[in-house]
């Protein structure tokens, strides 16, 4: 299957189901930038102007040490394709003497695009109720639709290459998988009853040096008694440290799930969830 007709293919499923900010295959949401700096006064850069390019967004602040860590590998990439049509923008939503200050002490190649507004978080799904990720890299192929979203985790390795970019600019599949696991499932009582209103946890397990739990994402259960989490990171980084459920709601003993460990580029199976109600210690008379 040629590779024009095979993501035709995919946007008509997307079209036929719910779309997500987070899905692939679609039109991303505008690149509105108040300012962008290491370019000349006045550059602009938006879907429109930059159509026809491979587009880069990694989205970043100075106040996440992921974030920093990943600045070395992001500017090797943007060195090694020099002259190639790929636009690279680290975007932020930090103010401009914030971000200034930091680039004299750490260079950032490519754009730096400041979104002061907020908007591209949120519009990009970085900043949600069940799991955000930053840093976020977001990968636009010339035709504007994404491409990929990726997590760079300073402990694995970077996970855009030029092979990948080269391949979108050749009109070649990039061979990049997008970092995304999905908890789905339902929360019923023991006859069977949707439980409106549940808190559903996703938790990770640091280490065994800390012993400690962190949560990597959320969801609260619909009139059916449906929820979804929604985590971007890569499914290495997922394979390598136990998660479960955590599920609570008035009136129930809260219920945990044994470890799980998603198979790498997997949807997590829908999980069904029975609560046990807490039984009423009757009044003395």
């Amino acid at each position: 299957m040629r590779y024009a007709t095979l993501f035709a293919v995919v946007l008509l499923l997307a079209g036929s189901l719910q779309a997500d900010v987070r899905d692939v295959g679609v039109k991303p949401p505008p690149i509105e930038l108040q300012q962008v700096l290491n370019a000349p006064s006045g550059t602009v850069a938006t879907l429109e102007s930059l159509h026809g390019q491979v587009i880069v967004l990694e989205f970043w602040g100075t106040w996440c040490p992921s974030c920093i860590k990943a600045i070395p590998h992001f500017n090797a990439l943007v060195d090694s394709m020099k002259g190639k049509p790929v636009k690279f923008i680290a975007v932020t939503y930090e103010d401009a003497d914030t971000v200034t200050r930091f680039l004299k002490t750490t260079a950032i190649h490519g754009l730096v695009g400041l979104n002061t507004t907020h908007s591209m978080p949120k519009a990009y799904g970085i900043e949600s109720d069940d799991g955000g990720a930053w840093p976020l890299t977001v990968v636009i192929r010339p035709d504007g639709l994404v491409d990929a979203r990726l997590c760079p985790y300073p402990s694995l390795p970077f996970p855009l290459t030029a092979s990948n970019l080269q391949n979108l600019i050749d009109g070649k599949p990039s061979g990049l998988t997008t970092h995304r696991i999905v908890f789905t499932g339902d929360v019923r009582d023991a006859n069977g009853k949707p439980i409106e209103s549940a808190f559903v946890n996703a938790i990770e397990f640091i280490g065994p040096d800390s012993n400690r739990w962190t949560l990597i994402g959320q969801s609260t259960t619909d009139a059916g008694g449906k929820y979804r989490i929604d985590v971007e990171a890569p499914p290495a980084y997922f394979s390598k440290h136990p998660n479960l459920l955590e599920v609570t709601r008035d009136g129930y003993h809260t219920l945990r799930t044994e470890d799980l460990r998603p198979l790498p580029g997997t949807e997590d199976p829908p999980r069904h969830i029975v609560l046990q109600p807490i039984a009423k210690t009757p009044r003395p008379e």
